[in-house]
């Protein structure tokens, strides 16, 4: 309840508050008071007492901020999870429905091809800013034959050709069969590998045409020149500043 209590560093440099802080019930009347960083009851400027109602209204500020436009929303935090299940609602929608100025539900997939964003697996499927998507890519390193002769490197030649393709005309070209899924079932053989080159980082998600992903050769020039730990590290804080 309201009688938790945290004991914190300086705020100067900023941290996340999980790592700055020591949470444990206010002392009763039969127990010592919590000591602090300087002895008990003292509390200078590199140490205070915060209570629950202060973390919890510094947790619903740093979340719940002032509405904005939709782009500089999911800009803000990175990453924006999708899930279709519509119970209550669509988790893309939940999310910005009190973050976006005068959302409706539906507006992130009817907007996205003018928003310069992406669709891509981050710690879930959902849709992740450029800065985001550069800092993913490549999962693996795209090396394209001059005669392609594998099924993946034919399926990017095809694609690279078209320019965007519905998964559906990829099928009829290339027949690959079916192949089964993670629930036991069969699946398109061709929705697969779209799909495993689409985690790879060598097609894009261009658009969407009744709910079916419209893919497009993605370029490996908009990839980051960042190290691969300079590149985890800068994930890991958006994975910090989004949901700690």
């Amino acid at each position: 309840a309201d009688s938790v209590r945290a004991s914190c560093a300086s705020t100067s440099n900023y941290r996340p508050l999980w790592t700055r802080c020591q949470f444990q019930p206010e002392p009763t009347n039969d127990q010592p008071p919590f000591e602090g960083a300087h002895g008990s009851g003292s509390h200078s400027g590199h140490s205070h007492l915060v209570t629950l109602a202060e973390l919890r209204a510094f947790a619903i500020a740093r979340s719940l901020f002032k509405p904005a436009a939709l782009k500089r929303t999911v800009e803000s935090f990175g990453f924006v999870q999708a899930d279709p299940i519509r119970a209550p609602a669509r988790a893309q929608d939940l999310t910005l429905r009190h973050r976006v100025t005068n959302y409706r539900a539906g507006d992130l997939e009817a907007k996205f091809a003018s928003l310069g964003i992406e669709e891509d697996v981050f710690v879930n499927y959902g849709f992740v800013s450029r800065r985001v998507h550069a800092l993913m890519h490549p999962r693996a390193r795209l090396i394209l034959p001059e005669a392609p002769r594998s099924r993946a490197h034919k399926l990017i030649a095809f694609v690279r050709e078209k320019g965007e393709v519905h998964p559906r005309d990829v099928d009829a070209h290339f027949s690959h069969g079916t192949v089964t899924n993670y629930w036991g079932g069969s699946s398109s053989a061709t929705t697969h590998l779209l799909e495993e080159l689409h985690y790879r980082g060598w097609l894009r998600v261009a658009r969407r045409e009744r709910g079916i992903r419209i893919y497009a050769y993605r370029d490996p020039g908009a990839m980051t020149d960042l190290s691969t730990r300079e590149r985890v590290d800068a994930l890991v804080d958006v994975v910090v500043n989004k949901y700690a």
